[in-house]
């Protein structure tokens, strides 16, 4: 053959000393009109390497992608590449940050320490400042407006590394409509109770300084069984605030909650007292209770000394009958704890004549110790009277009174 074809561009290599021209020349004139127009693309010269290549400016696309890439590696510079639309790699901290440089010239950051960069997140609004997020509206009209949120319940954490503890803010259990909730204002000069109206206006206008008061309690509220056993002492009572409509008993009238019993829990004397007598003639050698002589002391207290004492309704007491000769009668007071009972104090009267009247006082003494056997407290004080045979006395209208002290 008088020419052999390349392998790469297929020019026509005429073979020396063998092609006779004027072919040889045709040959070459063909070779060399394909070697000027080769464009290294397949059958046009031998595909141009990495290593042959040596881009030292600029390289353009011309509007046209980059396939198949692997992936791109970027060399930091000294700060984000200042080209208008770029992606581009500067330095931040230890570790090189991926810029985006949009075509105003506004550089944000996509990366930050191995993560993606929240400020670079779709949320509208969001702002990212000193470790603070912030959100305003989007709305041209408002741009610094603070945004509101509509989500479910809030963790709140304190500000410390890998905490995993918080505090959860969160709806009632079977909420059924949606309602606001205002928080108050922080107190300027003492600690305040938190109050809230029926449209949720959270208040702290009160001061814990002034304790709760009467306008703060609803008349009649507070029963015994919201008060502690003796947890009410004088310190907490203003002076002269009781008066008789809080009180109960003989002594302080009234039907409002103190009894007897809590009375004698804080030493305060009381007394009870018995129907009148009557007018009734005794003359028993054996001793018989005067008729209504008997008092029944509601809270009787070991150790409490009691005062008994004898009045009259009228101006009378004890008269004993006309006679001659002399006339005795015997009265005594006994105490009893239901299953005990003993006498407490006796007299005995001796009178000559007719028509002797004694006043009743004479039979008042103290019971100093006010207790029975096993040291149970007497609950009740009776008067007896015993006369000797053939003789009477007449009880007139008296009344027993015993004051325990």
């Amino acid at each position: 053959m008088s020419f052999v074809t390349s392998s790469y561009m297929n020019l026509p290599i005429p073979t020396v000393g063998s092609e006779a021209g004027p072919q040889y020349a045709f040959d070459i004139n063909s070779s060399l009109t394909l070697i000027d127009s080769h464009d290294h693309s397949p059958g046009r010269g031998v595909q141009i390497t990495p290593a042959g290549i040596n881009i030292n400016s600029a390289l353009q696309f011309n509007n046209n992608p980059a396939l198949n890439l692997s992936y791109e590696s970027f060399t930091a510079g000294s700060s984000a590449t200042p080209v208008l639309q770029a992606i581009s790699v500067a330095p931040a901290s230890s570790i090189n940050e991926l810029f985006y440089t949009d075509s105003n010239g506004t550089q944000t950051q996509i990366t930050k320490n191995g993560n993606v960069n929240a400020v670079a997140s779709s949320i509208p609004g969001e702002s990212y400042n000193a470790g603070t997020f912030i959100w305003t509206q989007t709305q041209s009209s408002a741009p610094t407006t603070p945004a509101n949120f509509n989500i479910g319940s809030i963790t709140l954490s304190p500000n410390t590394a890998a905490t995993t503890n918080g505090v959860v803010l969160g709806p009632p259990t079977g909420i059924s409509r949606q309602f606001n909730i205002n928080l108050p204002f922080q107190p300027s000069l003492n600690p305040a109770f938190v109050t809230i109206d029926t449209s949720g206006n959270m208040a702290s206008t009160v001061s814990t300084a002034g304790g709760i008061t009467g306008s703060n309690i609803g008349n009649q509220t507070i029963t015994g069984a919201n008060i502690a056993n003796q947890t009410i002492t004088a310190t907490q009572v203003a002076n002269s605030t009781l008066t008789n409509t809080q009180m109960i008993d003989a002594v302080y009238g009234g039907q409002q909650g103190i009894t007897p019993a809590k009375l004698d829990s804080y030493n305060t004397p009381y007394f009870a007292t018995s129907s009148s007598s009557g007018a009734v003639s005794y003359s028993s050698t054996s001793f018989t209770p005067v008729t209504n002589m008997t008092v029944t002391l509601p809270n009787a207290t070991a150790t409490r000394p009691r005062f008994i004492c004898f009045t009259s309704t009228t101006a009378g007491g004890f008269i004993f009958n006309p006679g001659v000769g002399l006339v005795t009668a015997t009265f005594r007071i006994v105490g009893s704890n239901g299953a005990n009972s003993a006498t407490i104090y006796q007299v005995e009267l001796d009178v000559s004549g007719s028509g002797n009247r004694f006043p009743p006082g004479i039979l008042n003494t103290i019971d100093m110790f006010g207790v029975g056997p096993g040291n149970v407290p007497w609950i009740t004080y009776r008067l007896d009277v015993s006369v000797l045979a053939s003789q009477a006395v007449a009880v007139e209208n008296i009344l027993m009174n015993v004051v325990q002290l």
